[in-house]
């Protein structure tokens, strides 16, 4: 339609129409986020000892910015009675020690993860070593706790 045939309500119309697309669901990539990375300088960051077949920590990442909900990934590596984790890390799953990461439901200012350790050769006692790394639409700080 040539702008010399528009009327009001046309004109109205289109806008309405532009500022429902606005509105709607954008596409989005990558590059739509600012990604913080969070990790330590410490050979390894939390370590379990357990002689035990299973023994379980919750690791809790509390978000710099409290009231919102971000995306943060993780990554982890463990060895075995080795604190210098990252000389040679595991990041599959060997009997008879084995590890299992479980995300849980998403909350404000938080991430949290339960991480199941396996060792199949109890009663022998093993540690554990974990290194984290963390990728997220936030910055933040970590800790582990048995549970």
């Amino acid at each position: 339609m040539k702008r010399l045939d528009y009327n009001i309500t046309d004109r109205i119309t289109d806008m309405s129409k532009s500022l429902g697309e606005f509105k709607s669901v954008q596409k989005s990539s990558g590059d739509s986020f600012v990604n913080y990375a969070t990790s330590s300088t410490n050979s390894y960051d939390f370590a379990l000892t357990t002689n035990v077949a299973h023994k379980s920590f919750r690791l809790t990442f509390t978000h710099t910015e409290p009231d919102k909900y971000n995306i943060v990934d993780l990554s982890w590596f463990v060895r075995i009675d080795d604190s210098n984790v990252m000389a040679s890390p595991r990041v599959s799953n060997a009997t008879p020690y084995t590890t299992e990461v479980c995300y849980e439901a998403p909350q404000l200012g938080v991430t949290t993860w339960l991480i199941d350790c396996t060792n199949l050769n109890n009663p022998a006692s093993h540690t554990f070593y974990f290194k984290f790394y963390f990728n997220g639409t936030t910055s933040g700080t970590f800790s582990a706790s048995v549970i």
